[in-house]
């Protein structure tokens, strides 16, 4: 049981860790969204970061 939920957890992880890099490719090299460059921009390195972090948590825990 304790395994299954371990699978899950990473599966969730690596989940979030595309939807955040993703956010980031969209913020910062497309306009879909309505807002000012510079704020794009400040958003797609904020989302680009927290996705370097999570990726970084999932290779420290998989080591």
């Amino acid at each position: 049981m304790n395994n299954r939920s371990f699978n899950f957890r990473f599966v969730w992880a690596i989940f979030m860790l595309i939807i955040s890099f993703g956010m980031a490719y969209l913020l910062y090299f497309t306009e879909i969204f309505n807002f000012r460059q510079e704020l794009r921009i400040i958003f797609g390195i904020c989302f680009l970061l927290y996705g370097i972090s999570r990726a970084y948590r999932i290779w420290r825990i998989g080591k």
